[in-house]
């Protein structure tokens, strides 16, 4: 009779936290809206783009030093082909195909973030249009193929780092 009990009140705080978490969808995606102007978007995706790969990167060289770094490289689907590319290097390096990539998927970025909610809210929109936009990754990847609130702290902060990032560029327009 116990064990019932025990695993009743585990499903019941199962499905609170479930319904809370779509409570906070909702509120957040439909009722406390203030997304960034359409004039504004382009550009802090570029800017965007830039200091999320070298936040990235510098994240990373400092995991592993560069002479003893595994090799980075990417093939980005519907590029050039499927080129592989190295992503061990500072954004300005980069090719510009693949700038351009990182545009357009940091402009999806840059849309869903609401000036109003919290930040794992916006953190959570990040990593669902990251998810969406690296489908190709989730064979290689499954760990990171989960809700944002199933994800590692570290994983969270980087989706975190990127809503940081929008944030401030807004910042600097008001």
């Amino acid at each position: 009779m116990l064990s019932l009990l025990v695993k009743l009140f585990a499903f019941a705080r199962l499905a609170a936290h479930e319904i809370m978490y779509w409570v906070r969808y909702v509120v957040y995606t439909y009722l406390i809206v203030l997304h960034i102007p359409d004039h504004l978007r382009f550009g802090i995706a570029r800017t965007l783009s830039i200091l999320a790969h070298d936040k990235w990167l510098l994240d990373y060289r400092s995991k592993y030093p560069v002479r003893q770094a595994p090799e980075r490289y990417k093939t980005i689907p519907n590029c050039e082909g499927g080129q592989k590319i190295d992503i061990n290097v500072p954004a300005r390096k980069c090719p510009d195909w693949v700038k351009y990539q990182a545009e357009l998927v940091h402009q999806d970025f840059v849309a869903v973030v609401n000036l109003k909610a919290p930040l794992d809210y916006n953190a959570d929109m990040v990593h669902r249009i990251w998810m969406n936009k690296n489908e190709w990754e989730r064979d290689s990847r499954p760990h990171l193929f989960v809700r944002f609130d199933k994800l590692t702290e570290d994983e969270k902060e980087k989706d975190r780092d990127i809503v940081r990032i929008i944030l401030g560029e807004v910042a600097q327009y008001n």
